[in-house]
């Protein structure tokens, strides 16, 4: 009987201490994305009290890394396993949302060749800003006047433990400064980004560019 009672007293308290993490665990989100609410609506005050259109460029910019962000945190949170996500869901998801805020977008098409990968929450930051930039730069400056366009994104396995993220299009290409390592704020992010994960960043320049980004999973 008293071996009963323990048991029953441990089970008790082991389910009030899981109710107490669930709800500070929301507490926690409800204040995260309060505060990011925040900074995007400070952000949205700043652009629209500006007529210069290179400073209002530049805060529409860095309200869609702070989307992209949100984006990730609201999907972390409503993950089963906080340790990975399906790649191919997550990335089709980003990608089109951040392609569909360009007046451009009914003219340039999307192509996904991503399998059944999933991709570490460590990495799911890093990643996500990376292919934020590469989708805007692509978005603003690949394609220029063309009737027509497209943006293809494939992740695989290179290896036995490393994935490659290929982002290609088939626009005018890079210019040679941004190609060997000069360029614009948001390609010095993703080199950035890239040297924080530890991953190997590849530029062709054929027939459009190709960014591959090769990194352990």
């Amino acid at each position: 009987m008293y071996d009963v009672t323990r048991i029953r007293a441990a089970e008790d308290t082991a389910r009030r201490l899981a109710e107490e993490k669930d709800l500070l665990l929301r507490e926690v989100h409800h204040r995260v994305k309060n505060n990011m609410a925040t900074v995007a609506s400070l952000l949205e005050i700043e652009r629209g009290a500006t007529d210069d259109e290179r400073t209002r460029a530049v805060l529409q910019e860095a309200r869609g890394r702070l989307d992209v962000m949100v984006k990730v945190y609201d999907d972390l949170h409503r993950s089963d396993d906080f340790r990975e996500v399906p790649a191919r869901e997550y990335l089709t998801t980003l990608v089109t949302a951040v392609h569909g805020t360009f007046n451009s977008a009914s003219r340039i098409e999307l192509e996904f060749e991503i399998g059944d990968e999933t991709i570490k929450t460590a990495l799911l930051f890093p990643l996500s800003l990376i292919v934020n930039e590469l989708v805007t730069n692509t978005m603003k400056h690949a394609f220029a006047d063309a009737d027509h366009g497209t943006i293809t994104l494939r992740l695989y396995r290179s290896s036995a433990d490393r994935y490659a993220l290929e982002f290609r299009d088939d626009g005018i290409g890079l210019p040679a400064s941004v190609r060997d390592g000069g360029g614009n704020f948001g390609m010095t992010i993703v080199r950035g980004l890239c040297t924080q994960i530890k991953a190997e960043l590849e530029i062709e320049n054929t027939t459009g560019t190709t960014f591959r980004i090769t990194f352990s999973g």
